[in-house]
């Protein structure tokens, strides 16, 4: 009887520990716990005005942070500042604002597997709304 006892013992033992740390992080096995994005790097392409297709501005974007805040800097046709947003998932939302006076945009798109963001970019240019449809690659 006691022989039965101790094997249970051991074997609840063994049950709980099993559970336990298959359930609890080890933080010291050297694996992280998310891997790195991947959305950060450079990426070019155009912005192309929804309404007048033959508007197309280059556009060159470069993410520093892809913590939220996503931060990094824009270049559109010729005109650089700050960009500023979030990332959930593959979604993103950022605001492209120029280091002098001119228009702030704001891009809602998302991202193919961290190797283009596509989506659309709205700004008040010369009192008219505009939109353009973005495509940038790395």
């Amino acid at each position: 009887m006691k022989r039965l006892s101790t094997i249970v013992f051991l074997l609840l033992v063994s049950f709980f520990s099993i559970v336990f740390f298959s359930c609890h992080p080890d933080e010291g096995n050297g694996v992280p716990d998310k891997p790195e994005s991947e959305l950060k790097g450079t990426y070019n392409g155009t912005a192309t005005n929804k309404t007048n297709g033959s508007d197309q501005k280059p556009l060159s974007m470069t993410i520093t942070s892809t913590e939220n805040p996503v931060a990094g800097t824009y270049n559109l046709n010729g005109t650089s500042g700050k960009l500023t947003g979030s990332v959930l998932g593959l979604i993103l939302t950022m605001t492209l604002k120029p280091d002098a006076s001119g228009t702030t945009y704001t891009l809602s798109g998302s991202s193919d597997n961290n190797t283009s963001i596509s989506g659309t970019m709205t700004g008040v240019e010369s009192s008219t709304t505009v939109t353009y449809t973005v495509l940038v690659k790395k």
